[in-house]
C-alpha cells in the first residue's frame, strides 16, 4: 500500500497549500519564509515524492539565496544523487554545481559491477543477509513479501536468488546524469537483467527479473517482484530473439506531466495513494475527484498503471479508460 495512503485529504492539502506558500513567498523576494515553509512539507514526511522533491529543491534555492551555500548543497546534492525526477535531479546537479559543489563528489563510490561481486562475495560467506544492503526499500519490500507468499521469508535464502556465480555478463550501461544503470547476465540458458538506481554515494538494486526459454522457444518474463518490466531501452542489445517490443513513452505525455503545477501533481498523486486506502470512503472521494480533474489527470497518472498495489493499478486503467 502506498505510504501516502495513511494521510486524510485536509492534510495533503494543507501540505500543499504551505508548498504554494513557500513558491510564492520565493517570487515575493522572502527566501527566508520560503525555506520555512519548505522545512515545514518536508518534516511532515508526506510520503509524496512529487512534493517533497520539490519543497527540497526550492529550499535549496532559498538557503542559497540567503547566503547559506552550505545548507543549499546539502538539500542539492541529495536530490542530485537519488531517485527522483529527471527534470529535479538535473536542475538540483546544475544548482550544486552553481553554489560551488564539486560534480566528482556527485558521482557513487563504487560502479553497479564493483558492488554486485561486493554483494555476492557476502553471500558466498554466509552473510545473505547483508544482501538487503544493496537493495533499494522499494525491491527490499517487495522480495521479502513475495518470500512471505513462497512461504520463506528468510533474508538468507532469499539472498540465494543473487548468486548465479556461473553467469556471464553481456551487457552494461550507466547513465549517471539520470542516476540509472544496467547489468545483464547470461547463465544456463537464463538471461538475468538487474537494474539498478542511485541512492546516495551507492549504486543499489531497483528491479531483478530473470528470463528463461522454455521448450516452444518461447521467452516467459519471470519478474522477482510486481514491479513493471524494464523499458525498451533497459534491454539494450540483449533483448531476447522473440521477446515482444513494448510501445515507447510518448515523450509528449511526460511533457504534460511535467508541466503540471506542483500543487495539482501533489493533489493527483495523494487522489492515487488513498486509492489503495483501507477506507473505502477514502477510496471513493479520490476516484471522484481524480474523474473531475479528467485529461488534466492522465499523463501523471500514466504512471501508476503498474503499480504495485493491484487496487491502485486497476482503478488507474479505469480511469484511464473512461472518455
Amino acid at each position: 500500500m502506498n505510504d501516502a495512503a495513511g494521510l486524510t485529504l485536509a492534510a495533503i492539502l494543507a501540505l500543499t497549500a504551505r508548498f504554494q506558500a513557500g513558491v510564492d513567498a520565493m517570487k515575493a523576494g522572502d527566501p527566508a519564509k520560503a525555506a520555512a515553509e519548505m522545512s515545514a512539507v518536508l518534516k511532515a514526511n508526506p510520503g509524496l515524492p512529487e512534493l517533497a522533491a520539490g519543497a527540497r529543491l526550492l529550499r535549496g534555492q532559498a538557503l542559497k539565496a540567503q547566503s547559506k551555500p552550505q545548507e543549499a548543497l546539502e538539500d542539492f546534492r541529495w536530490l542530485a544523487t537519488r531517485d527522483v525526477a529527471p527534470d529535479v535531479r538535473k536542475k538540483a546537479r546544475e544548482e550544486f554545481t552553481a553554489a560551488g559543489g564539486k560534480p566528482a563528489s556527485l558521482v557513487p563510490e563504487l560502479p553497479p559491477l564493483a558492488e554486485w561481486k561486493r554483494m555476492q562475495e557476502s553471500i558466498r560467506e554466509g552473510e545473505g543477509r547483508r544482501a538487503w544492503d544493496w537493495m533499494t526499500a522499494k525491491l527490499r519490500k517487495e522480495l521479502q513479501s513475495l518470500g512471505e507468499m513462497m512461504g520463506d521469508g528468510d533474508p538468507d535464502n532469499i539472498a540465494l536468488w543473487f548468486t548465479e556465480d556461473e553467469a556471464v555478463m553481456t551487457g552494461q550501461a550507466i547513465d549517471e546524469e539520470a542516476g540509472t544503470a544496467r547489468l545483464t547476465f547470461r547463465e544456463n540458458g537464463q538471461t538475468i537483467h538487474v537494474a539498478w538506481v542511485q541512492d546516495g554515494t551507492r549504486w543499489k538494486i531497483d528491479r531483478l527479473r530473470h528470463e528463461m526459454p522454455n521448450e516452444d522457444g518461447d521467452i516467459p518474463r519471470m519478474t522477482l517482484t510486481d514491479v513493471a518490466s524494464m523499458d525498451d531501452d533497459e534491454w539494450g542489445d540483449d533483448r531476447p530473439p522473440g521477446a515482444r517490443k513494448r510501445n515507447a513513452a510518448d515523450p509528449d505525455e511526460a511533457a504534460k506531466a511535467d508541466a503540471l503545477a506542483p500543487a495539482l501533481k501533489a493533489e493527483i498523486e495523494a487522489c492515487v495513494a488513498r486509492l489503495g486506502a483501507d477506507d473505502a470512503a477514502g477510496r471513493t472521494k479520490a476516484r471522484t475527484r481524480l474523474k473531475e480533474l479528467g485529461a488534466t489527470a492522465h499523463p501523471l497518472l500514466k504512471k501508476y498503471l503498474s503499480d504495485p498495489d493491484p487496487e491502485i493499478a486497476a482503478t488507474v486503467r479505469e480511469l484511464l479508460a473512461t472518455p
